[in-house]
């Protein structure tokens, strides 16, 4: 490290910024599917500093990871990759698609 630079410490002033590429690895998802978390309203918060230039805060990807859960009030991409969304309380509505089958008397 060069004498004008600092270490990477985060302060509360001064957030630690990574890249998607560095949030990604952290996550264990591609760049792409980071992209795609961020289109959907799903994943850590980000920050855009430009047009195709994103950043995420350390801590808020380490949130996203503690909690191991999206947002709850963001939409849900459907499982099935035919781009229809629901909120997440309707998702919660929705069955496995498989019916009870236990004998009533």
């Amino acid at each position: 490290m060069s004498p004008t630079q600092t270490p990477a410490t985060e302060t509360p002033e001064q957030p630690l910024l990574i890249s998607t590429a560095q949030a990604a690895a952290m996550l264990t998802v591609s760049p792409m599917t980071l992209g795609q978390w961020r289109r959907s309203g799903v994943g850590p918060a980000y920050i855009r500093l430009a047009t195709r230039v994103f950043r995420y805060r350390l801590t808020d990807v380490a949130d996203f990871i503690s909690r191991g859960v999206a947002n709850p009030a963001a939409k849900v991409v459907a499982a099935c990759g035919a781009g229809l969304t629901a909120s997440a309380s309707e998702a919660s509505e929705v069955g496995d698609g498989v019916e009870d089958s236990t004998p009533t008397e």
